[in-house]
């Protein structure tokens, strides 16, 4: 099998902090970013928008430093999805939640979402499959017996995680058919050509998944970064 070449950067950040403690980052990011940024109403959602932006302009950065960069062109698909213009083997995906920023690098497509641990059950109802509404029943039952645990809460955000990573991998955006989107299938990743592969971090409140063409775990190419981009 041949090496995954995944890089994942995850990012803690406080966004209860004043944008302007963070707007010195703004010299990192080019001008359409910047701008991108100011159309956000809360606060919370620009500093989220910034670091992002910082994040992907390192790698960028760090990828066309031996490159000729009159070549490649940073774009949008047809609903959205960002993407490196010239580049085959450099693709990204981007998620923010709460208080954390992932990044994901691979050489072949790939998506990433990063969540809150929680369980929203008239979201589970609408858009998980009766398998994974099961699921989700299973890990009810046994917090239940054993008097308490957030094991329904992990399912529902790990399943979560994954139909999320699936749309960024495909870049077809948001759809009403995300109940066919079965992380839990084994039969779904051989049709899609995929695999999911997620894991709880700060300490189990948050959980990221990413969806890729090869098979990889990801707990050990997570690089969770506490206090490389902080407010001044």
């Amino acid at each position: 099998m041949e090496k995954s070449k995944v890089k994942i950067r995850i990012t803690k950040i406080d966004p209860e902090r004043p944008y302007e403690e963070y707007q010195y980052l703004e010299d990192q990011i080019p001008e359409e970013r910047r701008t991108k940024i100011q159309r956000f109403r809360f606060e919370p959602d620009k500093i989220r928008s910034l670091v992002a932006g910082v994040l992907l302009q390192e790698e960028l950065g760090a990828y066309l430093a031996d490159r000729d960069t009159t070549r490649y062109e940073l774009k949008e698909g047809e609903h959205g999805k960002p993407y490196l213009s010239g580049a085959d083997d450099f693709h990204f995906s981007i998620s923010h939640a709460g208080e954390y920023v992932a990044l994901v690098i691979d050489d072949q497509p790939v998506g990433i979402d990063v969540e809150k641990v929680q369980i929203r059950e008239s979201v589970a109802r609408r858009f998980y499959s009766k398998r994974e509404q099961e699921e989700i029943r299973v890990m009810q039952e046994a917090d239940d017996k054993q008097g308490g645990g957030n094991r329904a809460e992990i399912a529902f955000t790990k399943i979560w995680t994954g139909k999320e990573a699936y749309l960024k991998y495909t870049g077809n955006g948001i759809t009403n058919a995300l109940a066919e989107i079965e992380v839990l299938d084994p039969v779904f990743w051989r049709t899609e050509h995929v695999y999911f592969s997620g894991t709880p971090i700060a300490d189990g409140t948050y959980y990221v998944t990413i969806c890729s063409e090869q098979q990889v775990s990801i707990s050990d190419k997570i690089i969770i970064e506490t206090e490389k981009i902080k407010a001044e």
